[in-house]
């Protein structure tokens, strides 16, 4: 399998850039880097690669492989759907846990302030209780 990159300027004949090739019995599924080469299939100095992603392709009639494909693009388009709303609820959940985070800290802040008021009603008390007051 040989990928062929051109540049294409929309005028003359396109300009070739460079070629990757990899063995088909070598295909494995998912995602591969192929190298990139000139002309005289010698590899570019700059080491430019093409992502590639090989996937199953539907063998058989034309018309059910367009059926096969409508319906993976419609369960593509419902997974997006499905995504973007998991999205939109998982950033009302940050958004809450922010604003509970916030709460969590002003009572954090409050809490500290009444221990120390607290504290100082401790102290305040055991001064009246250690002293001695004389009647006359």
């Amino acid at each position: 399998l040989t990928l062929t990159v051109y540049h294409d300027t929309g005028g003359s004949e396109p300009t070739f850039l460079a070629r990757g090739s990899i063995p088909v019995g070598a295909c494995q599924l998912g995602y591969r880097a192929l190298f990139l080469y000139d002309e005289d299939e010698k590899r570019l100095s700059t080491c430019p690669t093409i992502l590639c992603h090989f996937r199953e392709v539907i063998a058989g009639d034309p018309i059910e492989k367009a059926n096969q494909i409508k319906k993976l693009e419609v369960m593509r388009d419902e997974t997006r759907l499905v995504a973007k709303s998991k999205q939109k609820q998982l950033h009302t959940v940050q958004d809450a846990l922010k604003s509970n985070a916030k709460i969590l800290s002003q009572l954090r802040i409050d809490g500290q302030k009444a221990e120390r008021k607290r504290d100082k009603y401790r102290r305040a008390s055991c001064l009246v209780e250690d002293c001695v007051c004389v009647i006359q």
